[in-house]
């Protein structure tokens, strides 16, 4: 097993920086989500690490060992990809054995490592039968299979459960995550699914346009976004922003957007070395606000527009002050055009710099 390391390393297609200084280390036998919206530099990124693409500037280390300069074949990973990229005329056996085949690996113990790899995926049963037969499931596990049957240092997975539909990948996700903490082996794993990203990595890096913008567990991006980006990207429903105005009266600051004023004794301090008529972002997630039809120390009011039922939960979209605002709360009696009065947890409240979109608070 073993560390991988990339220090400012940088990646253009012509004109196009694909990959802009990115500096990251993945711990040996840690599990790594690259996540970002298509297009943000993840999979080449990924590509840089596998030897597919070459970087421009930087250095990309696996273990003690600069590979830069290294072809595929000598950096001792395993790569599984969205597509599969299956031998069309080879059975589930000789899918896995092929890889062990090509670097004179011996007979026997070929037979030995392709039947233990598919004893850990399930596959044991499948593995006579041609590709043609083989579910997209099947695939999949097949693929894995073929990856972590040479017993690389490093993991790469990229979005390799976007094929599947919704129950598999739930299916997958977990069977994926429990197979890498028994393996043990570094693996980063690229994907545009904060879901997947949450529920599977031991850290996630967050990617866009080309750049990292935060790295951190699930509990640091979510509760302590560094920026608007990373705010807005991660959650579901995302949080919500409103657009404001610092104003300072009496020693007290308050937020103001239009009919929407956001008076907080939390703020005071943090906030105390903002200038007066400041642009800043307030931002809450929708589990973080409380409503109810009665008043009793809450201090917003707005209406109901659209009420939204999730099991014992419901999803509301309101207006406070002529601004859209989600609350995600457990089920309660109300309808469109209530009127209700809310409230923000103090400690949950987020403040970003509207010029840099940097986290304030």
């Amino acid at each position: 097993m073993a560390k991988v390391k990339l220090d400012t390393v940088t990646k253009k297609f012509r004109e196009v920086v694909a990959v802009n200084r990115v500096s990251i280390e993945v711990e040996d036998g840690e599990f790594m989500a690259l996540l970002g919206p298509s297009g943000c530099g993840k999979t080449t990124t990924l590509r840089l690490i596998a030897g597919l693409e070459e970087a421009d500037e930087g250095s990309i280390h696996i273990g003690d060992v600069l590979v830069n300069n290294l072809p595929p074949s000598e950096r001792d990973l395993s790569m599984v990809f969205q597509f599969y990229a299956m031998y069309p005329g080879m059975n589930a056996y000789n899918q896995l054995a092929f890889p062990l085949r090509m670097r004179k690996v011996p007979r026997n113990e070929i037979d030995r490592l392709v039947k233990e790899a598919a004893q850990t995926l399930g596959i044991t049963d499948i593995l006579d039968r041609p590709l043609r037969a083989l579910t997209v499931d099947q695939k999949q596990r097949v693929a894995i299979g073929r990856a972590i049957v040479r017993k690389p240092k490093v993991f790469l997975f990229d979005e390799p459960l976007t094929n599947l539909d919704a129950q598999l990948r739930t299916t997958m996700r977990a069977e994926l995550k429990h197979l890498q903490k028994k393996l043990g082996v570094t693996t980063i794993f690229v994907t545009h699914d904060q879901l997947e990203a949450i529920t599977m990595a031991d850290r996630i890096a967050v990617m866009n346009d080309g750049k990292i913008v935060q790295i951190g567990t699930t509990d640091d991006l979510y509760d302590n976004p560094a920026n608007l980006f990373v705010a807005g990207f991660i959650g579901s429903p995302p949080m919500n922003f409103i657009d404001c105005t610092l104003s300072k009266r009496d020693g007290k600051i308050i937020l103001e957007a239009g009919d929407f004023k956001y008076p907080s004794k939390k703020l005071n301090d943090l906030l105390k070395d903002q200038a007066d008529g400041s642009k800043i972002v307030l931002g809450i997630r929708p589990e973080y606000i409380d409503v109810s039809k009665i008043q009793n120390g809450r201090t917003i009011q707005g209406s109901i527009e659209i009420v939204e039922p999730v099991g014992n939960r419901m999803i509301l979209d309101m207006d406070i002050g002529g601004h859209p605002v989600k609350a995600d709360v457990r089920a309660f009696d109300i309808s469109s055009g209530d009127k209700v009065w809310v409230s923000f947890d103090e400690d949950k409240v987020r403040v970003f710099d509207k010029s840099s979109s940097n986290a304030l608070v």
